[in-house]
């Protein structure tokens, strides 16, 4: 019997791949990664305070993402995981930023014009780059690419607050202080706390408040390493430089976010229960900020300690909600189910009737003032659809980052930051409009979370199957792991993360 032929194939490239090779190409991209983060992070404050031509910044976007594609993939991971509710539900609110923007544009280009056109390119130009670092990653790192992400996101976090005190203790001044009355203020938190602090505006910032989005960024990611035991004292002295800098921002909302977060973490342990809390919370908002002070006027009193004053337990934001209500009880049906577009608040003379708060600003300035808080301005622009399709993206977002961060895998501590995050801005949404394109800092957080989920968070579900056992998805279950057809010759060569 004639022996059959034996036949020998020639080994793939990846068989040949040195180990060390391919980490110097994985922290090579680990640092553009982070480099990019950081140049989305300051894109807004060098466009919008010191007027960098947005060119400039376009260009050296685009020579990062060229050195990034250009850069050899080491052995691609040959899977995607896509969470279809995520992902449906940021495609929705997407197309619905884009369409109010679009409609800004049409119907109040001489007093709006220019305002949406750069929120408008500003917002494509977040969701382009994200997307493709994020995808990136996915193809490089596989099962770590959520660890990659975040680990990234987190150095580019630690780079910005060092430059920003940096330049802020050296006496570069933001050009937009000038015109901002409280900047003369003092910090009223930091008057609890027992010294004597004026407000300050970071050097390379957008706006006031919208400096405090990435502190607030790097604190819950600390916090979420601190809650695996990973490098405590390290991750302790960075909690404390995000939280020394939302403190001498006076961001009160984001302080109160950082305490609710931790609350909500420790004592909730139901995913369930969790995705659904983080998804009321802004019904809840809009609840009380149009509803609740006329039910309990003499609590809201109680509790401002202000009298008549406009300004009250939320530095007057209570008198902007309540010029809401008046504007919802005359609004029409169209109005409140979609929406005036993007700056509705000025489209539909809505700031007009609060404008006496922002007496010291530019008339431009308040004519656009927002309303302070991010579920009220998103029923204004996009309406109560719109706020359907946020809350749903805030709700499955921390849910399936709460499933994830469950296992004992590579990616725990990166979706257990992630659930922290999606929580702590739809806290800070609350009397900041931290999940809408007015905040550019806090929209860089935003969109990366929910781009992360999109792409990262399907696949394998271990709430029922112990932690760190993975089991096969039910059917039915609109998620799914999707694999690439590869050479059987060429086996799979995981690439360890660098930064773990």
């Amino acid at each position: 019997m004639t022996p059959k032929s034996v036949r020998f194939e020639r080994p793939q490239f990846a068989q040949r791949v040195r180990p060390e090779a391919t980490f110097r190409v994985g922290v090579w991209v680990q640092l553009l990664h982070s480099i990019s983060f950081l140049v989305l992070q300051l894109t807004a404050g060098l466009v919008n305070a010191w007027e960098l031509p947005a060119t400039y910044v376009l260009a050296f976007e685009g020579a990062l993402l060229l050195a990034l594609i250009s850069t050899p993939t080491g052995q691609r991971q040959g899977s995607v995981s896509i969470y279809f509710p995520v992902v449906a539900a940021a495609t929705a609110v997407f197309i619905l930023t884009i369409f109010a923007t679009a409609y800004a544009l049409l119907i109040a280009l001489q007093t709006t014009g220019f305002q949406a056109l750069n929120a408008f390119l500003y917002f494509l130009n977040v969701v382009f780059v994200i997307s493709i670092l994020v995808w990136d990653s996915r193809r490089r790192f596989g099962k770590f690419a959520a660890s990659n992400i975040i680990q990234c996101f987190y150095v580019a976090c630690i780079t910005n607050c060092i430059l920003q005190l940096v330049l802020l203790y050296g006496g570069f001044s933001n050009p937009i202080g000038e015109s901002l009355p409280q900047i003369n203020g003092e910090a009223v938190f930091a008057k609890y706390l027992g010294f004597e602090n004026s407000r300050a505006v970071l050097p390379i910032a957008s706006s006031l408040q919208a400096g405090a989005a990435v502190p607030l960024a790097t604190c819950m990611i600390a916090l979420a390493k601190l809650g695996k035991n990973q490098k405590g004292y390290l991750n302790i002295l960075v909690f404390l430089v995000g939280l020394y800098m939302v403190v001498i921002l006076d961001a009160q909302q984001f302080i109160l976010s950082i305490g609710l977060t931790g609350v909500m973490v420790t004592f909730v342990r139901s995913e369930r229960i969790y995705g659904i809390l983080a998804a009321l919370a802004p019904w809840m908002y809009v609840t009380y900020a149009s509803v609740g002070q006329r039910l309990f006027p003499s609590l809201v009193e109680f509790a401002s300690s202000r009298g008549r004053s406009i300004y009250g337990l939320f530095t007057g934001r209570e008198y902007i909600w309540n010029r809401f209500w008046d504007y919802s009880q005359d609004a029409d049906f169209l109005q409140l189910v979609f929406g005036n577009g993007s700056f509705g608040q000025g489209v539909s003379r809505l700031s007009s009737s609060y404008a006496v708060m922002f007496a010291g600003f530019p008339p431009q300035a308040r004519y656009l003032a927002t309303l302070h808080n991010s579920y009220l301005q998103i029923i204004v622009d996009n309406g109560l659809i719109g706020l359907a399709s946020f809350t749903a993206l805030i709700g499955f977002a921390a849910y399936r980052a709460r499933v994830l961060s469950r296992q004992n895998g590579p990616s725990a501590r990166a979706w257990s930051a992630i659930s922290m995050l999606v929580v702590a801005f739809a806290f800070a949404g609350a009397s900041e409009v931290a999940f809408t394109i007015y905040m550019k800092e806090a929209l860089v957080v935003t969109v990366l979370v929910s781009i992360t989920v999109a792409v990262c968070a399907g696949g394998v579900d271990l709430r029922t199957a112990g932690r760190g056992s993975p089991r096969t998805v039910p059917a039915g279950r609109r998620s799914f792991k999707a694999h690439i057809p590869t050479r059987r010759s060429t086996p799979q060569r995981v690439i360890t993360h660098p930064l773990l």
